[in-house]
């Protein structure tokens, strides 16, 4: 394993890449909130978390690892929008960054690791 001081030295830029589940979610959430809110915080929050996701291209190991759900060599980390999650993991050898998930933090962390023990 590289240390990681060369991973914060590193000045590469992390090509970042949404899975298909980080889609899914991401939808169901602006879906939600246009029902139950307005086309304009969908719209808001939408644009907000997409922002966050482009930030994960600097430094993706400055944000905090999920010990909850990290297992083995498959390490997630997070990166938090106000009361949403970015999951993530971070292929250091490939300069990506791979959005598994966007969830709500109040999401129970049991079925939170109930959904990763399946990955």
């Amino acid at each position: 394993m590289k240390s990681s001081k060369k991973r914060w030295n590193r000045g590469e830029k992390y090509q970042v890449v949404l899975l298909p589940e980080a889609v899914k979610s991401l939808k169901k959430i602006t879906d939600y909130l246009r029902c139950n809110e307005s086309d304009e915080v969908a719209k808001y929050v939408r644009k907000n978390i997409i922002d966050n996701i482009r930030k994960l291209s600097h430094m993706p190991y400055s944000h905090e690892v999920l010990h909850e759900i990290s297992q083995g060599e498959k390490t997630y980390r997070r990166s938090l929008q106000w009361a949403y999650r970015l999951i993530f993991t971070v292929y250091e050898d490939e300069l990506r960054v791979e959005v598994v998930d966007v969830d709500h933090t109040a999401i129970d962390p049991e079925v939170l690791k109930e959904r990763f023990r399946r990955k």
